[in-house]
């Protein structure tokens, strides 16, 4: 048996074809997984635009999800005001995966602006909707902070 060799393009290529003969929400199913891999492969101004066409498509928990990915591309690409515009959707989407996806990223862009009760909101918030993660972060906030206040 031969091993196979996967590429980007290849990957693209099967995306590309459910998305063209897919019902809507595969197809959007589809463009995140893609934007994912796109954003793996380290091609993140592809993989935004994947995400940003998702979000067009208007299916509201895959556009969440995209924005929430989104975020993630933006923070990568140092465009950290965007990030959190894109993060924020996610959260008021009630959705609790996407919004605790998303509640992580802001508490981590807060945290690198010093803003240590925010981000201790945003990963208690995570936490709250079941982000496997948050508790830890949560955790590794308090200690860096314990005993210090912050405004």
């Amino acid at each position: 048996m031969q091993p196979h060799t996967y590429t980007v393009s290849a990957a693209r290529s099967l995306f590309e074809q459910v998305v063209e003969s897919a019902d809507p929400t595969t197809a959007a199913r589809a463009m995140v997984s893609l934007g994912n891999v796109l954003a793996e492969q380290g091609r993140s101004l592809e993989a935004a635009s994947v995400f940003e066409r998702v979000v067009e498509l208007g299916d509201a928990p895959l556009a969440a999800s995209a924005l929430s990915n989104l975020g993630d591309v933006l923070v990568a690409q140092g465009d950290r005001s965007s990030a959190h515009r894109a993060y924020e959707l996610p959260v008021q989407s009630g959705t609790p995966a996407t919004a605790a996806g998303a509640l992580m990223g802001l508490g981590n862009l807060m945290v690198a602006d010093g803003r240590f009760n925010e981000a201790i909101d945003a990963f208690q918030r995570a936490e709250e909707a079941g982000h496997p993660d948050a508790a830890v972060r949560l955790g590794w906030l308090r200690g860096k902070t314990a005993g210090r206040r912050f405004a």
